[in-house]
């Protein structure tokens, strides 16, 4: 029986209702009969506790509570297991929808945990039920500055969250010791998360001057490009068109070069622009005069 255990415990997770019941019927007689060890068995049965159907959920509690009665020392300690297996039950159920810790099963609509049948027995007794809420606490003990997305699992830790959250409890005391238990956890995680923080606003920080320098050159070289466009728009004084005619690039001087860069810082020298009409009436002059000689 040892040999086929595996695939009779993954046949209860089959969505087949009636393969369903079959291999948890085969699972009692197993246990009943003591053929398989029960720290193999109880993940499987706490994670069919969760099940979304009553008659699957009653014979799984069934199996637990003889469980229970007989090997507690042993199922107990697979707490964190079991919770874990309840998880992957549950991921199965939604498939792609989010997991939840809880569901609405009475006419008032308050939330039940889904973990409530295995608590009910930890609860018993007072050590193990201790034990139990430290152990699955503890799973939000992680370093978040070495640890990433691949060994953090956050559905989990919504699952388990969720769980704590809507657990029957039945005195002060257990509510207590969960604030006491999540204290523990705060106390290491919060300072590592809270460096972590800092240094990652620190680098935003940085990262944020070099953008907003690179905009502000960025917007300034716009700038000036936009002004030299403008200097140099139809409206405006042109070195081509100073004599009421277009002049070939080639024909430019050193005075139309000295002007085009005036004209492109904005700047007007109306004393440079009389000496070249002067300059160029002089040679207009000269050359009327060679023309009347040669006559």
């Amino acid at each position: 029986m040892q040999r086929y255990l595996d695939r009779i415990l993954e046949c209860t997770f089959d969505p087949t209702q009636s393969l369903k019941i079959i291999a948890l019927d085969v699972l009692g007689n197993i246990i009943q009969q003591g053929l398989a060890h029960p720290v193999l068995c109880i993940p499987t049965i706490v994670a069919i506790e969760t099940s979304p159907e009553q008659t699957v959920r009653d014979k799984a509690f069934k199996l637990h509570q003889h469980l229970n009665e007989k090997h507690a020392s042993l199922i107990h300690s697979r707490n964190v297991d079991c919770v874990k297996k309840a998880y992957a039950f549950q991921k199965q159920l939604v498939c792609e929808n989010p997991i939840v810790g809880y569901a609405v099963r009475n006419d008032e609509g308050h939330p039940e945990a889904l973990l409530n049948p295995m608590y009910s027995l930890l609860k018993e007794k007072r050590q193990r039920r201790n034990d139990f809420l430290i152990s699955i606490v503890r799973t939000f003990d992680f370093d978040l500055i070495r640890c990433d997305e691949s060994t953090v699992d956050v559905g989990f830790c919504k699952f388990v969250a969720e769980n704590l959250a809507t657990i029957d409890y039945k005195s002060l005391e257990e509510v207590l010791h969960v604030i006491y238990c999540i204290n523990r956890v705060l106390s290491v995680v919060a300072i590592s998360a809270l460096h972590s923080i800092q240094n990652n606003a620190k680098i935003l920080n940085i990262d944020m001057d070099i953008i907003n320098q690179n905009k502000t050159s960025q917007e300034q070289a716009s700038v000036n490009i936009q002004t030299f466009d403008e200097n140099n728009s139809p409206h405006q004084p042109s070195v081509t068109m100073l004599n009421g005619s277009f002049m070939n690039v080639s024909e430019t001087t050193d005075n139309d070069i000295k002007l085009n860069s005036m004209l492109i810082e904005g700047v007007q020298k109306p004393e440079l622009l009389e000496n070249i009409e002067k300059k160029e009436t002089q040679e207009d002059s000269q050359e009327q005069e060679s023309r009347n000689k040669d006559k």
